[in-house]
């Protein structure tokens, strides 16, 4: 590989762990250990050999296996038409021609849409099964994942490996979700890790009720993480890292319905210029990233309460069910009591009659 302006292959690497890895974990930081009880001991210990996990399984991780290296180019085959490139696996046939008409479609709307030159050319690997995915990218993205994008290579990665793997709809969302992800970094200004997630999610997809489910959950219980804590990358669990994801792309799409359709083409177009984040976002809110961050916070909050929780969740319909069926048994025993008494008055009416017959007799 020859020695140019282009990034090292351990920077690519890095980059690309950065932008479709971190969800899985924030930046290790090793603090001053502080003696105290064997609790905090050994809880210390355990984040330690969480860390040298994290560290040993980056040191097997190869790096990405990308367009110019001489693995690559045994691998895959390059399709060019004006500043796209299109990669297809050789040993697969695949529609190349439809392919690369629907990459340049999207692309082309996506820019329109933000507001940013594509800007020269832009590579886009299709590489095939799940096993080829991970050895192109070095095997830096979760088991989910399904597109990855390198920025400082105007470099897109998606596992497909047929027509009939995903719907064309699919297909355009992935695309779309990282071409936004390469959009937004070619404007050479540090952006938040909620912003640029939030706005790829954002430009690619519609809400879904897990995100809601999750964002509202947050909210009720007064869990929600603070932007600021998203800016560099989201928490490792699971169930953290979903509500980090439902949370940017709620703040993307509350800028878009409060200051409206122009709101984020106006804070792009800052950040091509050169402007800093914090000045792009003041500018086109009004707000600085941290009373944005706080003032969202609160709407978030006044947005949802106890009944949209448990209805989204089905504990509000189960309840109604339960009180619903509770109530009829109750009603019914209630009943029976009732006839029960009826009959008992019954058969003394009777039985004070049959007397009565007896004492006229």
């Amino acid at each position: 590989m020859e020695l140019s302006s282009e990034p090292s292959v351990a920077a690519e690497a890095a980059e690309l762990a950065v932008l479709v890895i971190s969800a899985t974990g924030p930046s290790p930081v090793i603090r001053p250990h502080r003696p105290g009880p064997w609790s905090s001991r050994f809880l210390y210990f355990l984040a330690a050999m969480g860390v040298q996990l994290l560290l040993t399984a980056l040191a097997f991780a190869g790096p990405p296996v990308l367009p110019g290296s001489s693995d690559f180019a045994e691998q895959f085959a390059a399709h060019t038409e004006g500043d796209l490139t299109v990669y297809t696996p050789r040993d697969r046939v695949l529609p190349v021609v439809w392919l690369q008409r629907r990459a340049e479609s999207v692309l082309l709307s996506l820019s329109n849409e933000m507001g940013v030159d594509p800007g020269g050319a832009m590579d886009v690997v299709f590489a095939g099964d799940e096993e080829v995915f991970q050895w192109v990218t070095g095997g830096l993205v979760p088991e989910w994942g399904t597109g990855a994008a390198l920025p400082g290579r105007r470099l897109v990665i998606i596992a497909y490996s047929n027509v009939r793997e995903r719907t064309p709809e699919e297909l355009d969302r992935v695309l779309r979700h990282e071409f936004a992800h390469v959009l937004l970094g070619s404007l050479q200004v540090p952006i938040p890790r909620w912003f640029d997630e939030g706005h790829a999610m954002f430009r690619s997809q519609l809400p879904s009720p897990d995100m809601h489910l999750a964002l509202s959950r947050a909210a009720l219980f007064d869990r929600l993480l603070p932007l600021p804590a998203l800016a560099d990358s989201f928490p490792a669990s699971e169930p953290l890292a979903r509500l980090a994801y439902a949370e940017s792309y709620d703040a993307i799409r509350w800028i878009e319905e409060r200051y409206g359709p122009q709101a984020l083409p106006w804070i792009l177009s800052d950040l091509a210029v050169g402007r800093t984040f914090p000045d792009a976002l003041e500018r086109g809110t009004g707000l600085t990233p941290a009373l944005f961050a706080a003032v969202w916070k609160g709407e978030v909050r006044s947005r949802f309460n106890l009944i949209d929780v448990l209805g989204e969740s089905g504990v509000l319909w189960a309840l109604v069910g339960v009180v619903l069926v509770v109530g009829a048994i109750l009603k019914r025993a209630r009943g029976a009591r009732r006839s029960a008494l009826w009959e008992d008055d019954d058969s003394e009416i009777l039985d004070a009659g049959e007397e009565w017959n007896d004492e006229i007799h």
